[in-house]
């Protein structure tokens, strides 16, 4: 499918007729419209998807199409058509594309009343136009589905609107030529679908016993039934789980690119824990200083008086005069005796006697120096007891100091955390829901794997059913002639199977290629793109032998968009022939054109020149609604490829122009 022209009516900004004309020819398949910011160029891209698809995207009154200044010109009463007309070449036949509407003007009021249906004409061989009214609708999207045109009509400055598809594989599968391999075996079908090939041959069966083979045709339906049911259920689960699964990628993503935010937020859960537990402590050292406060006030106060008397007893000169080892006992014997035990007589009242009797008084009765020693020892050992009992309280009272500053310290922290993610969403909850996800798809695995399981066992009953019924029925020339035809058409369609797998395969192994060596011919890095089963694209970065997501920049993300935009393009424009055993199959696809609003828009020079080199090639046809500041990087490697250009000219808010440029 290539264009070969646009024509707006009225259509937004642009008053009047506007004809545009796009080149496609192979050497110079470029058409550029310059245009600045507001001068229309989103508008004729959005004439594109309206025209096709019926859909626009724009920001202000986007149901309203008609022109505004038009809108303010009409009087009551008065219509004006709104009309977006897109000529085609298409299988080598010119087609047209006409959708409309038409507008009113009521007590003062611009009204849509009149939405035409959707027309679609051919030229025939003699060139006349011949009317399309089977389904114009279906044509269009069976030509370019609707799930991928915004990768065709491809508006740079919405990238994220493409970025995030859901499952587009039968989209591209059709797009890329395989939508006659699924017809076919749509058509061809199995024995009890009715409307089939083979469900139709199926009905041609003759039996000799019609009561058996009604009994065992309607345990057969039953099966039928039930398979058909169990298959409802798998569908219906699987896209339960892939809606999960795509929500589960979703969580991957932001959990992944909010790593620093949940990381803070983790250490801020995990502060306030620890500050629960330190003022726990803190209380339980209150307690523990109080009750030891309460034990030792008496000595806290004795302790200098202590001190002080310790000091006093150690500058007396205090000294013990008596003999040691004599006790009273032996001092009265020698009295009792009157001899010394150095043999001298002791008389009673001589100076000897006397101080024995001295001798005697000093042992037996009380003497300071007993007194104050026992005195400073009692005070020593009670000294010893308080210094341990107020260091032990010193160390409690320190240790209350470093728990009071520790949740000093936490809070703080908390505080700096809590401004620097006050904007950003709390992870916990993506991370609850990510796990709930996680639960949701084992569980609908568990049920996939039971209904498959029971489709199983439904499928032998149906298959011994089949046999019974084919003993009853095969005993006639018209049966065993029409179980030829059966067999043949089964062999068939497990032929054509074979070939959709293979292909079907062997395309996504293509294009993933494609993308690969157009990013690599834009991108300078070592990320590469993956394409998964639903046809989504990832930029992946190796490590060695593993493989990571590292995310990417919205620049990034744009020019994985074009390298899958210009994949796609490359592909579909290639025959394609598939292989099942010693025959083929020819899947001719076509080509596509490209339509893209400020393809360079945020790109720097390198990026500019990379991607102007590499688009003419990928694509048949290419048309840019570029602004001029940006063109001027690409026009050095586009000038030799550019077949048309036009300029925007904008003469208010409500209404542009269009003029061609022939100075190419």
């Amino acid at each position: 499918m290539l264009i070969k022209s646009l024509k707006l009516k009225n259509f937004r900004q642009f008053k009047g007729d506007i004809n545009i004309n796009f080149s496609y020819d192979p050497q110079k398949n470029v058409t550029i419209i310059l245009g600045d910011n507001t001068y229309g160029k989103t508008t004729l891209l959005q004439a594109f998807s309206w025209c096709f698809y019926k859909t626009v995207n724009f920001d202000h009154n986007p149901k309203f199409l008609l022109n505004y200044e038009l809108s303010e010109e009409m009087l009551n009463g008065s219509t004006n058509i709104v009309s977006v007309e897109i000529i085609i070449i298409h299988e080598n036949t010119e087609y047209g594309i006409i959708r409309k509407q038409e507008y009113k003007k009521i007590n003062g009021k611009t009204v849509l009343v009149n939405e035409f249906p959707l027309k679609v004409w051919y030229k025939n061989e003699t060139g006349n136009q011949v009317s399309l009214d089977d389904s114009p609708e279906t044509w269009i999207n069976d030509i370019l589905p609707k799930d991928l045109s915004t990768y065709f009509f491809f508006d740079t400055e919405r990238v994220n609107s493409i970025s995030h598809k859901e499952n587009v594989t039968e989209a591209v599968k059709g797009l890329l030529g395989l939508s006659a391999l699924s017809k076919t075996i749509e058509h061809l079908g199995t024995k009890n679908r009715r409307d089939s090939v083979i469900g139709k041959f199926q009905q041609e069966l003759d039996t000799d016993n019609e009561q058996d083979s009604a009994e065992i045709e309607q345990k057969i339906q039953d099966n039928e039934l039930k398979l058909q049911n169990i298959d409802e259920q798998i569908k219906e689960t699987k896209k339960n789980k892939e809606k999960y699964e795509n929500r589960k990628e979703e969580l991957d993503k932001i959990i992944h690119a909010n790593a620093d935010t949940k990381r803070m937020q983790e250490d801020e859960k995990r502060l306030e824990n620890e500050i629960k537990n330190n003022e726990k402590n803190l209380e339980e050292n209150k307690t523990e200083i109080y009750n030891y406060f309460h034990r030792l006030t008496k000595a806290y106060f004795e302790k200098p008086l202590m001190k002080e008397s310790l000091s006093y007893i150690n500058t007396l000169n205090l000294k013990d005069d008596r003999i040691s080892g004599l006790s009273e006992h032996i001092l009265r014997k020698i009295l009792d005796r009157g001899i010394c035990i150095c043999g001298n007589s002791i008389k009673k009242d001589s100076s000897e006697y006397n101080y024995i009797l001295k001798e005697i008084q000093k042992i037996s009765g009380d003497n300071l120096y007993d007194e104050i020693k026992k005195f400073k020892y009692e005070l020593e050992i009670r000294e010893k007891n308080i210094y341990a009992n107020i260091e032990e309280f010193e160390k409690k009272y320190e240790n209350r100091l470093r728990l009071q500053k520790n949740i000093e310290d936490k809070i703080c922290r908390i505080e700096e955390i809590r401004k620097t993610i006050r904007d950003k969403d709390d992870m916990r909850k993506y991370e609850f829901e990510r796990d709930e996800c996680r639960s949701k798809i084992r569980y609908l695995q568990e049920k996939i794997d039971i209904l498959k399981e029971n489709k199983g066992k439904c499928e032998k009953s149906k298959e011994i059913l089949e046999k019974q019924q084919s003993k009853l029925i095969s005993k006639t020339d018209h049966n065993r002639k029409i179980y030829r035809y059966i067999n043949y058409a089964e062999a068939l369609l497990e032929w054509i199977e074979e070939n959709q797998k293979e292909k079907a395969k062997e395309i996504k192994e293509r294009l993933e290629k494609k993308v690969n060596d157009i990013f690599n011919q834009i991108y300078s890095g070592e990320r590469i793109v993956k394409i998964d089963d639903k046809y989504k694209v990832n930029l992946i970065t190796k490590v060695l032998d593993n493989e990571y997501d590292t995310g990417k920049s919205e620049g990034l993300d744009r020019v994985k968009n074009f390298a899958f935009i210009g994949g796609l393009v490359s592909l579909a424009k290639e025959k394609i022939v598939s292989k099942a055993g010693d025959d083929f199959i020819d899947l001719s696809s076509e080509p596509y054109p490209l339509v893209m609003d400020a393809p360079f828009s945020n790109a720097d020079e390198g990026h500019t020149a990379k991607i102007s080199k590499v688009l003419p090639d990928v694509a048949e046809q290419v048309i840019m609604f570029v602004m001029q500041k940006d063109y001027k990087y690409a026009e050095a490697y586009l000038e030799k490829r550019i077949g048309r250009k036009y300029k925007l000219e904008k003469y208010s808010e409500i209404k542009t122009s269009l003029i061609e440029l022939n100075n190419l």
